[in-house]
């Protein structure tokens, strides 16, 4: 697939029975369902990505509005209720230009080409999701996002012809580690029911640390990590060719 194709473009699949998988050298019971973050893992696309450049006239902008968004002291601020889906795109980029010389309509409309121009780790990647979802895996894209993801990315790489599903925690109202007082997965639970997934029956691979992988397997969903822009493909690949036992 060339580099400009969106990602979803031309894949079809078919459905098999699921089969054991093999994890880091351990037959697993049969995963229905396979959960794959989409930030640095299935994607490394940023917001306001094109003016990144540093020569870009418009890189004012770009390290403007990452310092504003996405320094730690603004999470709470900003992104978190972002994510959550509390605040929406327009009132975040009018809330964050306010003392600014940033117009928030270019601010806007360049958020969301940024976000129609993301693109996965690897051209690699289309092909391994259709063929693990040929071998009888749902697979599914779980993000912690803002309402960006279903808004523009989504349509734009025609996501919904590539995976089965897209969880989302805007749309959620919350984010993937977040549980109710019972303990369970606000994020995944519903998800699960409505599937019949059981306790070890899907796996998330994604590019949190140890810690936030153990909040995951609390919700009896296995795990396993990903180095930020490297690791998905190795993973994929490992998959796929445990399926072939």
């Amino acid at each position: 697939m060339e580099p400009s194709a969106p990602l979803g473009a031309s894949l079809g699949a078919t459905f098999e029975q699921p089969r054991t998988i093999f994890l880091e050298g351990r037959a697993m019971l049969p995963y229905k369902c396979l959960f794959v973050d989409w930030h640095l893992t299935l994607s490394t696309s940023g917001f306001w990505q094109q003016f990144s450049p540093p020569q870009h006239p418009q890189h004012a902008l770009f390290t403007t509005m990452q310092a504003k968004l996405f320094a730690p002291a603004q999470a709470q601020a900003w992104v978190i209720p972002w994510m959550r889906g509390v605040l929406s795109s327009e009132e975040v980029i009018d809330g964050v230009c306010q003392g600014t010389a940033i117009s928030p309509a270019f601010a806007l409309e360049a958020l969301r080409v940024s976000c129609q121009q993301m693109r996965p780790v690897s051209d690699a990647v289309p092909q391994m999701i259709a063929d693990l979802r040929s071998r009888g895996l749902k697979v599914v894209i779980a993000t912690d996002n803002m309402d960006t993801f279903p808004r523009w990315t989504v349509p734009s790489l025609r996501l919904g012809t590539l995976f089965d599903d897209m969880l989302c925690s805007s749309d959620l109202g919350a984010l993937k580690e977040d549980a109710d007082q019972d303990g369970q997965s606000r994020f995944f639970a519903s998800y699960a029911r409505a599937q019949g997934l059981g306790p070890g029956e899907s796996l998330l691979v994604d590019d949190g640390e140890e810690d936030f992988g153990a909040v995951i397997r609390q919700f009896g969903i296995d795990y396993l990590h990903s180095e930020p822009g490297k690791g998905l493909v190795p993973a994929l690949r490992g998959l796929l060719a445990s399926l072939s036992f």
